[in-house]
């Protein structure tokens, strides 16, 4: 998995719980 891809993944489980501010 690219970084890329990693972080993608990372900010989708993140966003479930709403810590995501962009």
């Amino acid at each position: 998995l690219s970084l890329s891809t990693n972080e993608g993944f990372l900010r989708k489980k993140f966003s479930e719980f709403g810590e995501v501010n962009e």
